[in-house]
């Protein structure tokens, strides 16, 4: 199993999400995670739909870490602090 992508799925209109925004962009531009993709997707929007039915997105903010074959490694529900997505993403590479 190889981490490949962390996807976070929000709104505009959530509060959570607005919070939880710059701490994944952050998170994203860490060295540890070079090698992991990071896409900030919108559930409003036309375009992830289909993402969003497949992955039965119910709740934002949602994060998803998928391996190599885009299966769901780990799940993170709601606007975590900074800390506690480094160390979940950390797990998932070296664990």
């Amino acid at each position: 199993m190889s981490f490949k992508k962390c996807i976070k799925f929000g709104a505009v209109w959530c509060a959570p999400c607005r919070i939880l925004g710059p701490i994944f962009h952050r998170v994203s531009e860490m060295e540890d995670f070079k090698d992991v993709e990071f896409y900030d997707l919108d559930i409003d929007d036309q375009e992830n739909a289909e993402l969003v039915r497949n992955y039965q997105i119910r709740n934002v903010p949602t994060i998803l870490c998928l391996d190599e074959n885009n299966e769901v490694i780990r799940k993170v529900v709601g606007a975590v602090p900074e800390h506690q997505l480094i160390s979940t993403l950390r797990d998932i590479i070296y664990n």
